[in-house]
């Protein structure tokens, strides 16, 4: 997971990945979920990289999503997911599995 202020209340929130394709934003006083994604037949090795990748003052993350099950991928995406609401901002695909976590500065 990755902890961060998303939601600008003083507490760090948490972004959880699972490997099936849920990504979940947990209120990190309360622990009610913000929101949450799913991406149906994905399965990720990766850790979330949060930053700044809209022009809102909320923390966004980048995330890796490969499409199939192991070991067997069709491709893989790069999304970025707006800390707002979830939605997604901006992706791109690869025809190769992805098991490096994105950085951001």
């Amino acid at each position: 997971p990755v902890l961060a202020d998303v939601n600008q209340d003083g507490t760090n929130d948490l972004l959880i990945m699972s490997f099936d394709g849920h990504v979940i934003l947990l209120d990190g006083e309360t622990f009610n979920i913000i929101w949450k994604k799913f991406f149906s037949c994905h399965e990720t090795y990766t850790s979330p990289a949060p930053g700044y990748f809209d022009k809102d003052s909320f923390i966004d993350f980048m995330i890796i999503q490969n499409l199939g099950t192991f070991d067997f991928y069709k491709n893989s995406s790069v999304l970025v997911l707006s800390g707002k609401d979830g939605s997604i901002l901006w992706q791109i695909n690869s025809p190769r599995m992805q098991m490096i976590s994105p950085l951001t500065i």
